[in-house]
């Protein structure tokens, strides 16, 4: 994928609540926060305000949806 597509990542880890949901019938919209890349360099300084930034976004988000879309 990265030669033919030039794709830098791939997000697994809610593969599989996207798949149970799938199964369900359900539609699902998963916000993560990215904080570092997976090589050499990878710390988790920033962990804690990926997390952050990303519930912040998704509280916002949520905030800004019809009423009675759910």
């Amino acid at each position: 994928m990265r030669d033919r597509f030039n794709v830098r990542a791939v997000e697994m880890e809610a593969s599989g609540l996207q798949n149970a949901a799938w199964a369900q019938g359900k539609v699902i919209f998963v916000v993560q926060g990215i904080c570092d890349y997976c090589d050499e360099h990878k710390n988790d300084d920033w962990q804690n305000y990926a997390a952050l930034v990303a519930a912040a976004y998704t509280r916002a988000l949520i905030e800004e949806m019809p009423i009675d879309w759910f």
